[in-house]
């Protein structure tokens, strides 16, 4: 049995956990101490452990490793506006992007999670769906705690809010 398009479907996967991790690096070294900046350390750590599970999946279904893609294609990515937001170094800005960054990974995996995948892959696709949920939750809860406090307009308030 062929699983040419699990695989090209987990490497795809694999790809955005590499640039969300990349970005929530970026990120938490961008914030001051606090609760957002907790949540992107976790989520990074999250990243880098969901993207060896899927490249041991990759693995089990007769795929090789592949080299890492090219670094411009994270700043295309869901994570596009990152680089403005560190650049302006306000909070409220890195949390859109992470927001913002977030909800690309879950299309991501609701795209993954509507293809015909093995028990087994699906198994794990959907686990690392429902974690990613709770993070994009704990980013959107930063923002309820900013509008809170008064630093921002409103929560969801940025365009394209999922």
């Amino acid at each position: 049995m062929s699983h040419k398009y699990t695989i090209q479907a987990l490497r795809e996967l694999i790809s955005v956990r590499r640039d969300s991790e990349q970005a929530l690096r970026l990120c938490a070294s961008s914030l001051e101490p606090g609760p957002l900046q907790d949540v992107c350390v976790r989520g990074a750590e999250e990243c880098a452990d969901a993207r060896r599970e899927l490249e041991a999946l990759v693995e089990r279904l007769g795929g090789g490793r592949q080299p890492h893609g090219a670094a411009a294609g994270f700043w295309r990515s869901g994570w596009a506006g990152l680089r403005a937001a560190l650049a302006r170094g306000e909070d409220g800005a890195i949390l859109d992007a992470c927001e913002r960054g977030e909800s690309w990974i879950l299309e991501v995996y609701r795209n993954a999670l509507d293809d015909h995948l093995p028990d087994f892959v699906r198994d794990a696709v959907l686990r690392q769906f429902e974690f990613l949920m709770s993070t994009h939750d704990a980013i959107r809860g930063c923002r309820l705690q900013r509008a809170v406090r008064g630093d921002v307009a409103a929560p969801g308030a940025q365009a394209g809010q999922h």
